[in-house]
Formats: C-alpha cells, structure tokens, sequence
C-alpha cells in the first residue's frame, strides 16, 4: 500500500522500501531517525522564531527540508525551504504561520509513516 500522495512521495516510499528489501538499511531504522531529527528541528524552529534567531530559523529548516526532501515528504520539504529563506533574508515575517503548517504536515506525515510501517515491507 502506498502513502497518501499529499503526504508522501508514493515513488520515493516505494524505493526506500525497495532499498530496505535489498538490505541496504532497516526501513523502521530510517523512520525512527527521521521522526527523531524532525522533532528536534521542528524544536529549534520553535526556538528560533521564539527568540527572534533567523539564522537558527535557516539552520533548522535546512536540516528539515534535507531530510523531507530523502524521505518524498515534498510538501514539508517545501514549507521548510520557505522557512529557511526566511532565515537567509534575516525575517521572521510570516515565519509562525508557515511553522504551524510545517507541524501540520509532520502530524500528517507521522501519521502515515506508522501506518505504512505496520503493513508488510
């Protein structure tokens, strides 16, 4: 069963699955560190909009969008490179609403995942 396309990259799963059968990594393995560095990204985000830190706004959603991007999350992806330009340009305008969106779509996403976990690889 493939991931609901807005959340995740159907192709992008079946390959991670792909390389997982070949034995190339552990499947659960790459989701756990995922959902790990995901969740403190998502913190340092927090943290850089909190304390009015661009760069750690850029560094963080750097982080984030790279390893959205591996997993086919592109919608996450997207929202982080969104994030990490704001950085870049030294704003937080708007930074909090594209935050929220970013959790949304983790919460989505995190969701999937474990339901694609529970089926057979």
């Amino acid at each position: 069963m493939a991931p609901q396309a807005a959340v995740l990259d159907p192709v992008a799963w079946e390959g991670l699955q792909e390389m997982s059968r070949r034995g190339y990594f552990s499947l659960p393995d790459f989701v756990a560190t995922f959902r790990s560095e995901a969740l403190q990204s998502l913190a340092g985000l927090r943290q850089g909009i909190g304390e009015a830190d661009p760069q750690t706004l850029e560094r963080q959603a750097h982080a984030l969008k790279g390893s959205s991007r591996e997993l086919g999350a592109g919608r996450l992806a997207e929202i982080c490179r969104q994030l990490e330009e704001l950085g870049r340009a030294g704003s937080l305008s708007g930074a909090a609403e594209l935050l929220a969106g970013a959790e949304a779509k983790f919460a989505l996403l995190d969701q999937a995942l474990g339901e694609q976990l529970s089926t057979p690889i």
